[in-house]
């Protein structure tokens, strides 16, 4: 069986879907809400623009292998 890389699109629908596996319906939402945010909010190491960008790069890339957008 022949394996492939997850597209950029099914890195992060598993990355905020993990928190299902929390024990509560507060704690699954709470834990996808704070997953979407994270993934939507610019950090220390970016500007505000260029999250936004990154972003942009994202959804044109959505369908292509992850490590094609994380390291670029």
């Amino acid at each position: 069986m022949e394996m492939r890389e997850r597209s950029l699109l099914e890195y992060y629908a598993a990355y905020w879907l993990k928190g299902l596996a929390a024990p509560s319906i507060r704690a699954k939402s709470g834990a996808i809400f704070d997953d979407v945010r994270f993934s939507f909010t610019a950090h220390p190491w970016q500007t505000p623009n260029g999250k936004v960008k990154r972003i942009g790069k994202a959804l044109l890339r959505a369908r292509r292998p992850a490590s094609e957008h994380r390291f670029r």
